[in-house]
């Protein structure tokens, strides 16, 4: 997917977002959870000098993107408390239906049950550990691990468990598949490890609002293409990428030749920020990279944390999305 964002230089906003030389864009509030959770595995520690680093316009300390006790706490602070975007609707269409994926690395299967309910399990048989779906999507009338054949419904409740009817205190109840919390925006899927966290609906806050605003019809969005790409990189530099276009003259022409980046306009939030950027006006008898015309009619873009942005061109309705997974502390998956 293309990656692109407004480039120009950021004051700092209350507590949400700070300041980076050529548009280097970080949420501030973010960052400072960034920071007190390092502070246990790093001897770099969220002192007030770091603080100031990053008020300054530099990044985060290097080790952060190479320490592999920075990765597995990211994993455990971040990636299983966040809502991360995981498929589309379609994709569960009707009841039977189901994917796999992950939030951060919890193997997770999407459902959709018989009553026409979503929802995320764990893809780890409760058994003895064996992951339980190895097909990424298809369509069940159960889940069976192939260990030991127990049975789950696409509710996740245990069916089936056999040689255990005689095991003394032996429940089926007690057994069902571990639960992700999961809802929907629009086409889009969301899960959350984390039972506690706060709910998609105040995270997403005015996205949607914002989103219907830019011209685009969500709902009527359907899957045309895929791409899977890995990069050797940590998935904050991925992150830092997205979210600045001081390099999108020389390595996104045609981008920089579509919409004008000098005149963006930028909106930070609690979870996610917004940019738009007006439709270039062509020279005259000048090509364009496509037809324009239609409902949208300025670019819009959007990082959600922490790891999901949509992309929104101007004319029919045109819309890109990035999921950036992390893989290892050296790689991630786009």
């Amino acid at each position: 997917m293309m990656s692109i964002m407004p480039h120009g230089r950021l004051r700092q906003a209350g507590d949400v977002m700070v300041e980076h030389d050529a548009a280097s864009y970080r949420f501030a509030s973010r960052a400072e959870k960034v920071l007190d959770m390092h502070a246990s595995v790093l001897s770099e520690a969220p002192t007030a000098s770091v603080r100031t680093l990053l008020d300054r316009g530099y990044t985060l300390p290097a080790s952060w993107y190479t320490d592999p006790d920075v990765y597995a706490d990211e994993q455990r602070h971040i990636f299983r408390r966040s809502w991360q975007y995981v498929g589309l609707t379609e994709q569960v269409a009707s009841p039977g239906d189901f994917f796999r994926c992950q939030a951060g690395n919890v193997p997770l299967i999407v459902t959709r049950d018989e009553a026409n309910d979503l929802h995320a399990h764990v893809n780890v048989c409760r058994h003895r550990g064996a992951e339980l779906v190895s097909e990424a999507c298809g369509s069940r009338k159960a889940l069976q691990c192939p260990y030991h054949a127990w049975t789950y419904g696409l509710d996740g409740s245990l069916r089936a468990a056999p040689g255990m009817r005689e095991e003394p205190g032996f429940n089926r109840g007690d057994f069902g598949l571990i639960q992700a919390r999961i809802d929907t925006w629009g086409p889009f899927v969301f899960v959350n490890p984390d039972p506690a966290a706060p709910s998609l609906e105040s995270v997403l806050a005015e996205l949607p609002e914002l989103t219907v605003a830019s011209g685009l019809r969500l709902d009527d969005v359907k899957r045309r293409v895929r791409h899977h790409y890995d990069i050797a990189a940590n998935w904050k530099v991925v992150v830092d990428n997205y979210l600045e276009c001081y390099h999108c003259p020389v390595a996104h022409p045609g981008f920089s030749a579509l919409i004008d980046t000098q005149n963006y306009t930028v909106a930070e939030y609690d979870y996610f920020s917004t940019q738009g950027g007006p439709l270039k006006e062509a020279a005259p008898n000048e090509p364009t990279l496509y037809d324009t015309t239609g409902e949208v009619k300025d670019g819009f873009y959007a990082f959600l944390w922490p790891n999901f942005t949509i992309n929104v061109y101007p004319g029919p309705g045109i819309l890109s999305i990035n999921l950036f997974l992390p893989l290892a502390v050296d790689k991630t998956r786009a």
